[in-house]
């Protein structure tokens, strides 16, 4: 779940089908990376035109959404703080390389200390839209980070058992 408070939506003027909104709320649904970002949105201005915002945010969102859930997450939101992500103990990756990573990444991410494991990206009086402009580029970074850390245990491992 992403709580940013920010209009997401695909207006009815900019696709006016109902079946085909709904065709398009699917695809972008399925947005997990910005290769399939630039995809769908060069799809959309191809067929309708110029992107309106509330669509680019779903986009975003979409994207933020494929990205968060490879790490873990279960809820992101927006505080006056920064962007809060409460991860799953069940779904999280190796807690070590999680660590590991979000140290390497960017220093504005820290964990809290909590019932419940939480990162927070430590950036005061973020705008929704600024928090997604600035935030996307850094947990794709992680998530970049984390994969190679965990291929690198894995070989390690693999390497130890031969």
């Amino acid at each position: 779940r992403i709580d940013l408070r920010i209009d997401a939506y695909l207006p009815q003027d900019y696709v006016q089908q109902e079946k085909l909104r709904v065709e398009i709320y699917k695809r972008i649904a399925m947005v997990v990376d910005e290769e399939t970002r630039m995809n769908i949105e060069d799809e959309l201005i191809d067929r309708f035109g110029d992107i309106p915002e509330p669509v680019e945010n779903l986009i975003r969102i979409a994207q933020l959404r494929g990205i968060t859930r490879r790490l873990g997450v279960t809820h992101l939101t927006l505080r006056p703080d920064g962007l809060h992500l409460k991860l799953s103990q069940q779904n999280m990756p190796d807690p070590g390389a999680l660590f590991t990573a979000v140290t390497a990444t960017d220093n504005r991410l820290k964990f809290a200390v909590g019932r419940t494991p939480e990162l927070v990206f430590q950036q005061p009086r973020l705008t929704p839209n600024v928090a997604l402009e600035l935030f996307i580029p850094v947990i794709t970074a992680l998530l970049r980070n984390l994969e190679k850390l965990l291929m690198e245990k894995a070989a390690a491992e693999e390497a130890e058992k031969a």
